[in-house]
């Protein structure tokens, strides 16, 4: 079995930050483990790769679980401090670790050196800088859902993106099976080419797939950009009302897909129990557009859909109210 290629942090101080300018050269060498505050950073940084409310999704940051959890605590210091306010809940992490964080380090790395070299000149053309990821037309960072059923192809396209220095790019599209819920490979073709195609696979009714479109530059340093399409895979019904035979086990409201949208947007959420439920949408001022939902419903799997065909373009926020359960989430309308 190959022995895995061991990277000192040393090697990774030298190599991107202490041989570039005054500043650079006086960071000083890591002793012990990385500390905690960069990850958390790094999780709120717009490289297109996740959308940071959604903390299971896994960025430059880490990954965490979906659910909250009981019983996580604190540093190993803490003895019993945090007991009297069980139970508690929180996202931990998942069981991959540090993992979630080093598969991408050559693109946070790298970039931590593009840095130093802009903190060192005045001179645009003398840095690099990171290229522009453009996907199926949209020029945000945010994560794009669309949905297909089972078996069916999506045709993506990077159509547009762009590097401000003119340096040539590499596209790499791939299926990152972590954080969504189907377990098993999925083909893409032309993973490598400007227009790939993602095959659905026919056993994936109901599942979630996440696909990553990596784009790099061929500067010095490389630096990335990303793109993250979540694919809801339909599980046959059209139905307003999706009702499962296993009753959910925690209350949770999905993000918004498509997102950005135009018209059209569809929401789900989930009750573990009977709840009088409504579901409001605001404009960006707070103020009130529609409900949607203003009723009592049975436990079970929701699905609803609106068209804000006579909205204008702008930031919406969208509201479950479930029995006391309050969550909030942000959507894109774009004309």
């Amino acid at each position: 079995m190959p022995k895995k290629k061991v990277v000192s942090c040393v090697s990774i101080e030298e190599t991107h930050v202490q041989s570039h300018g005054p500043l650079g050269a006086v960071y000083p060498d890591r002793k012990w483990a990385t500390e905690g505050d960069t990850p958390s950073f790094l999780h709120l940084f717009p490289n297109g790769l996740n959308n940071p409310d959604e903390v299971w999704q896994g960025g430059w940051g880490g990954r965490f679980n979906r659910e909250k959890k009981a019983g996580i605590r604190g540093m190993s210091c803490m003895s019993g401090e945090d007991a009297p306010y069980d139970p508690y809940y929180m996202y931990g992490n998942t069981s991959a670790g540090a993992s979630d964080i080093s598969r991408w380090s050559n693109g946070y790395n790298n970039d931590f050196q593009a840095r130093m070299d802009w903190s060192i000149t005045s001179d645009y053309s003398e840095a690099n800088h990171h290229p522009i990821a453009v996907v199926n037309g949209d020029v945000t960072k945010q994560v794009l859902e669309v949905s297909a059923a089972p078996g069916s192809s999506v045709d993506l396209s990077a159509a547009g993106s762009s590097d401000p220095d003119g340096d040539s790019l590499s596209y790499r599209w791939f299926y990152y099976r972590d954080p969504g819920t189907y377990n098993k490979t999925v083909r893409i073709d032309d993973r490598t080419n400007i227009t790939p195609t993602v095959n659905v696979p026919s056993d994936a009714d109901g599942s979630e797939l996440h696909i990553i479109l990596e784009l790099r530059d061929s500067g010095d340093p490389s630096l990335y950009a990303y793109r993250r399409v979540i694919i809801h895979v339909s599980d046959n019904t059209s139905i307003e009302e999706l009702k499962s035979d296993i009753i959910p086990k925690t209350l949770k409201l999905h993000q918004n897909y498509p997102n950005p949208f135009n018209p059209e947007t569809a929401f789900n959420y989930e009750l573990p129990y009977n709840s009088f439920v409504t579901f409001k949408i605001y404009d960006v001022l707070g103020q009130q557009v529609i409900t949607l939902v203003d009723e009592k419903q049975p436990a079970g799997k929701y699905h609803l859909q609106w068209n804000a065909s006579d909205f204008p373009s702008g930031i919406y926020f969208y509201n479950l109210d479930a029995d006391g359960f309050t969550e909030m989430k942000k959507m894109l309308l774009i004309r």
